[in-house]
């Protein structure tokens, strides 16, 4: 009995004491065409970017906007890049030619703007706290963009907005039914 209430008592210690400590994961792929290659983060905490050339940043985000940039060592060379922290709210990552961008494993990422890539698929599944998000001038096509509004959370958040191009055929009604602008 003794034992039971130790390990339980133990148990909900280990888990309160992670309670705010979870690591969010952001990646992506990319053929960089610009330098310095520029990425915005804001939340809290800290975070490391691990850039795919084999440097790592380690820095403090805050909710202040802040760039961070990087200089890859040539332009012909697809990089996957990596970004782990804690309470990573907005990413700002637009012009910068990504074909993926994985953001599945940040659900409190509240804002994205991935505008001018060469994205053709995104998934919100798991971001149930999103609410903006500028994802225009990419490659999707109407099917990509319709799973993708499909993938879009319903949480009563007000002012939710999503700016993605206009193409034929594409169901704005799957978004606009879950309380997105």
């Amino acid at each position: 009995m003794k034992k039971t209430i130790l390990c339980t008592t133990t148990l909900i210690l280990l888990m309160l004491s992670n309670k705010g400590n979870c690591q969010s994961q952001m990646t992506m792929k990319t053929i960089p065409n610009i330098s310095p290659f520029k990425i915005v983060l804001i939340g809290s905490g800290a975070v490391t970017i691990d850039w795919g050339d084999g440097k790592k940043d380690n820095i403090a985000i805050s909710d202040n906007y802040h760039e961070y940039f990087h200089f890859y060592p040539n332009f012909d060379s697809t990089y996957f890049i990596t970004i782990i922290g804690e309470n990573i709210k907005k990413m700002q990552c637009d012009y910068l030619k990504i074909t993926h961008l994985d953001v599945s494993k940040n659900p409190e990422l509240i804002e994205l703007n991935c505008y001018n890539n060469n994205l053709a698929a995104l998934d919100f599944s798991k971001n149930a706290s999103l609410k903006t998000m500028n994802c225009r001038f990419n490659s999707f096509t109407k099917e990509s963009i319709n799973s993708m509004y499909g993938t879009l959370h319903s949480n009563p958040i007000e002012g939710k907005s999503v700016s993605i191009p206009s193409i034929e055929g594409v169901d704005k009604g799957i978004a606009t039914a879950k309380g997105w602008k």
